[in-house]
């Protein structure tokens, strides 16, 4: 025979599947998680403008005149 605690036991959800913490990185990459879409788009223009001066800078074919 069954009791009452079986019945209400069979009723009841499995219990949740924890979910791991994600653990801050150490080292130069631990403020990563701070990073928006905004700074990224910021990171864009200044590496746009620094590659265009120094490919103005820059001779591509050294010695040919």
């Amino acid at each position: 025979m069954r009791g009452r605690g079986d019945r209400d036991t069979a009723r009841r959800p499995p219990p949740a599947v924890p979910v791991p913490v994600p653990v801050p990185v150490p080292g130069p990459y631990h403020d990563i998680q701070r990073f928006t879409h905004g700074h990224a788009l910021q990171l864009h223009a200044v590496h746009r403008r620094f590659l265009a001066a120094l490919a103005a800078l820059t001779p591509l074919l050294p010695g040919a005149s």
